[in-house]
């Protein structure tokens, strides 16, 4: 045999148990499960590899914590196919974040787990109850400046539409990012990705605002979201609707404006924006023939 080809077979043979069986113990069993994260399938290919960590050692919260964290990174990679967990898998998560619980009651990220694996639950018609809130509070109450957890909650309540207290959640979400430098510690990617679930929620909450006729709130959430992405012409759009709810027909030139500035670099996107530009022209030079006569 050539001895390059020696040498690699030498250095596979510590590689060579493949198999969740062929775990000697739970770490190493949770350590084998990390190599096996997909990036198509998050983590699915991992939770055998977890389940046999937790035959090994049932007491230790780690395995079952991470057996839930498995099931929900699965979630994430799978919504944005249109597929979801079954109500059988979601129950095996539940569980393991129980089971967690029940090893470690000062375990918040198991607490806010199982928050969102509820949440998740609801979302797909499989319960209908407020359990997601009282687990979330938990987690809150034992790591009180975790924005992550606010989050959570505002989606849980979000879900029951219990719109005031989701906006008060999302509110104390924002405030914690803000002190906690959310925006100003992280690599250009991260920092998209950080701008882009900010604008997501206030997106959110401008709705919430608008149905509830809170135009004026709807805006400074709209406002917060032209600072994070200034660019977007559909932000501009919405702003410029809020502004004539207000009566500020001027504001909504202005934003009229900003919107049809951006369609020349929207490239495959100019139709859209050039249709928000249109619209809200439309709308401007109705609210402008009313005026006299309110």
């Amino acid at each position: 045999m050539p001895p390059g080809a020696q040498k690699e077979s030498g250095a596979n043979l510590g590689c060579s148990r493949q198999t969740p069986a062929e775990c000697l113990s739970a770490r190493e069993c949770l350590e084998m499960a990390e190599r096996h994260v997909s990036p198509l399938a998050g983590t699915q290919e991992a939770i055998p590899f977890i389940e046999r960590a937790i035959a090994l050692d049932p007491g230790d919260p780690r395995g079952h914590r991470r057996l839930a964290s498995a099931y929900l990174n699965y979630f994430g990679a799978i919504v944005g196919m249109n597929l979801h967990l079954t109500e059988e898998q979601s129950c095996r998560a539940e569980t393991a974040c129980q089971a967690a619980i029940s090893l470690d009651r000062n375990d918040a990220e198991a607490f806010l787990m199982l928050g969102q694996i509820i949440n998740m639950e609801i979302h797909w018609g499989y319960r209908e109850d407020d359990a997601a809130i009282e687990s979330i509070k938990k987690a809150i109450e034992l790591k009180p400046d975790w924005p992550d957890a606010y989050c959570a909650l505002g989606h849980a309540y979000t879900l029951l539409k219990r719109y005031e207290e989701t906006m008060a959640a999302y509110s104390s979400e924002l405030v914690l990012r803000d002190q906690q430098g959310f925006l100003s510690t992280a690599d250009a990617a991260t920092l998209d990705a950080r701008k882009s679930h900010q604008v997501s929620d206030d997106f959110l909450v401008a709705e919430m605002y608008t149905n509830l006729g809170k135009h004026r709130e709807a805006l400074k959430s709209l406002q917060h979201a032209e600072r994070l992405q200034p660019e977007d012409d559909f932000i501009h759009f919405l702003a410029g609707k809020a502004y004539l709810r207000l009566g500020d027909i001027d504001s909504a030139r202005h934003e009229h404006a900003e919107v049809a500035g951006l369609c020349g670099s929207k490239r495959f996107l100019e139709f859209r924006c050039e249709a928000y530009a249109k619209e809200l022209m439309s709308d401007i030079k109705s609210a402008a023939e009313r005026r006299p006569f309110q």
